[in-house]
């Protein structure tokens, strides 16, 4: 809905505003306590859902879009196995930042630093390439980037 109707279908900016809710949310969630009022652990705890959660589905369906036809189940599914990698690494180094001194305040806020780089990196790539792209095509329509990112996917995979 976000991605479709506010976004008009631009993935990489729907992906980035994930991130960006993460990453706020995140850094709310090392701030709670337990006199923290339940309403507003609610609001929070949404925005992390939207965020830290939601990524996933806005993730693997941008990876379908772009990936070339009669591919769509390799991109999306090699996609996502680079991605549980991280859930795979992230979990045990979450654990040892909660373990260090420290705690879980600041392991969300690591974490939540994290996040943000990475998906400011990731916007800048793109970007960066959308430029070249456009460059090389004298185009701007979506259709066409998207075209030009199955191209890629495709030169990737052989």
């Amino acid at each position: 809905m976000v991605n479709d109707g506010l976004l008009h279908g631009n993935g990489v900016k729907t992906l980035f505003l994930v991130a960006v809710t993460s990453t706020a949310s995140l850094i709310a969630v090392s701030g709670l306590n337990t006199g923290t009022p339940f309403w507003l652990l609610l609001v929070v705890m949404s925005a992390l859902g939207f965020g830290a959660l939601g990524w996933n589905a806005v993730f693997l369906s941008y990876v379908g879009e772009i990936s070339p036809r009669g591919f769509e189940a390799t991109t999306t599914s090699t996609a996502f196995a680079i991605a549980m990698m991280g859930q795979v690494i992230g979990a045990p180094l979450f654990g040892v930042l909660v373990d260090s001194n420290l705690g879980y305040v600041g392991a969300y806020q690591v974490y939540s630093i994290g996040v943000f780089a990475s998906s400011v990196i990731c916007l800048r790539l793109f970007n960066k390439w959308m430029k070249q792209t456009r460059a090389n095509n004298h185009t701007t329509s979506l259709v066409s980037t998207k075209n030009s990112i199955r191209i890629f996917v495709q030169q990737v995979l052989g």
